[in-house]
């Protein structure tokens, strides 16, 4: 009887698991990916910089800030249209064109900084 009910036990966890997979991996499947580099006009890097991706259907704004190689990513973006703004101290402000986005795709899109 205790075989029965711990193979039982088991098979119960096993199922759950096995249940709840496929949403992670939909979860995953479903968005896209935005990065890119910033640097100045000499072609340095820029650190520091705050990138900020608005959607534009929604206007939703989700802030990043570049690493210490002047990158930035938004790695879980769903698919749409977005625009990518980046301000940094002593340069003007930058805003991308409409970048459109799929499920699974990655777009990339370096800023050149200007005085």
């Amino acid at each position: 009887m205790q075989l029965t009910t711990y193979i039982l036990q088991w098979a119960i966890i096993l199922v759950s698991l096995l249940s709840i997979l496929p949403a992670f991996a939909q979860t995953a499947a479903d968005t896209g990916r935005i990065s890119g580099v910033v640097k100045d006009p000499d072609q340095a890097v820029v650190s520091g910089s705050q990138v900020i991706l608005t959607n534009q259907q929604t206007k939703a704004r989700v802030t990043a800030v570049t690493d210490g190689q002047g990158a930035y990513a938004f790695p879980s973006v769903q698919a749409g249209a977005y625009v990518v703004e980046v301000d940094a101290a002593g340069f003007r402000a930058s805003v991308s064109s409409e970048l459109k986005i799929a499920a699974g795709q990655t777009v990339n899109f370096d800023f050149a900084l200007t005085l």
